[in-house]
C-alpha cells in the first residue's frame, strides 16, 4: 500500500528534474526516490521475517548454505 504511490511519485519526480534542470529539483527527486528505495527495502525485510516466523524456520541459514 505504501510502495506503489511512492515509486509513483519518484518516477514524477525524476521526470520534473529532467525537465527542470534545477538542483532543488535534482535535490528533491534524490530525497524521494532514496525514500522509495528505503521502503521498498524495509517491506521486503519484514516480509522475509514474516514468512521465517509463520513457518518456523529456525535453522533457514543452515538450508541455505547446503
Amino acid at each position: 500500500a505504501y510502495s506503489f504511490p511512492l515509486t509513483a511519485l519518484a518516477l514524477a519526480s525524476a521526470e520534473y528534474a529532467d525537465e527542470v534542470k534545477g538542483v532543488v529539483a535534482h535535490a528533491i527527486m534524490f530525497l524521494i526516490s532514496s525514500v522509495s528505495l528505503l521502503v521498498s527495502l524495509i517491506l521486503m525485510l519484514i516480509t522475509a521475517l514474516n514468512i521465517i516466523k509463520c513457518f518456523h524456520l529456525k535453522y533457514i541459514f543452515y538450508f541455505i548454505h547446503i
